[in-house]
């Protein structure tokens, strides 16, 4: 939406200035620039050097990543994700309360950024646990994936209700099968890391064995094959 603004004013104008667009969309929607803009946030992680990430491809990864297997651990290890994600949430349920016309779209933000962070929390802390048997940690880590379970049945809901309060139903079949096993994957993250601080399972074979590199190449560039076969470096 806000590139449309863009769009309209440059065309307009010949020129572009942030500032004055920002106003522009302001007087035209009644919605805050800023919560458009900020989006980029969720998409370009902070890297441990404190730069963001140059490219987009991660967040996605990132998402729909097992909360058990963390295939991509190896990959993400430069990356502070819960500094990427930490305030995130409550910047979007201010934009909510804000906003006039969309406030379903910022509360279904803040429910994803809210997800994110306590995703990347448990990520931090649940391998490290298991493979040293920090119990200390693996209580913590218990914490984390309580609230990356209750934060991921949450994100489901705001999806079905955006969804379904502005498009049409059919596709959300295909978002419901993906975040609907994600938040099937935190139930059982929960309950293995439950029985290993209870004592009852002495090892979480998913989180304990080494990880190697999925994504990041031997330059240090992170890529992925395209239908055509070809490593694309990102």
């Amino acid at each position: 939406l806000f590139g449309l603004q863009v769009y309209a004013e440059f065309g307009y104008t010949g020129t572009y200035d942030n500032e004055r667009t920002k106003k522009r969309f302001a007087e035209c929607t009644g919605e805050n620039a800023d919560a458009f803009l900020g989006m980029t946030d969720f998409q370009y992680p902070i890297m441990k050097n404190g730069r963001r990430a140059d490219n987009g491809f991660l967040m996605k990864s990132f998402l729909y990543e097992d909360p058990l297997l963390i295939l991509f651990e190896k990959d993400f290890e430069d990356f502070d994700l819960p500094l990427t994600y930490l305030g995130l949430a409550e910047k979007y349920e201010k934009y909510a309360k804000e906003s006039k016309a969309l406030s379903d779209v910022m509360i279904h933000y803040a429910a994803l950024a809210e997800f994110l962070y306590n995703k990347a929390v448990w990520r931090e802390i649940a391998p490290f646990a298991v493979r040293l048997k920090d119990m200390e940690k693996a209580k913590e880590a218990l914490s984390a994936a309580t609230a990356m379970r209750k934060s991921s049945e949450k994100l489901l809901k705001t999806w079905r209700n955006i969804w379904y309060g502005r498009n049409k139903p059919f596709g959300f079949e295909i978002i419901e099968i993906r975040v609907g096993g994600m938040f099937s994957r935190c139930v059982t993250a929960e309950q293995r890391m439950r029985a290993f601080v209870k004592g009852k399972i002495k090892d979480i074979p998913e989180l304990s064995e080494e990880k190697l590199y999925k994504l990041k190449k031997e330059n240090g560039a992170i890529g992925y094959r395209s239908t055509g076969k070809k490593l694309l470096d990102l």
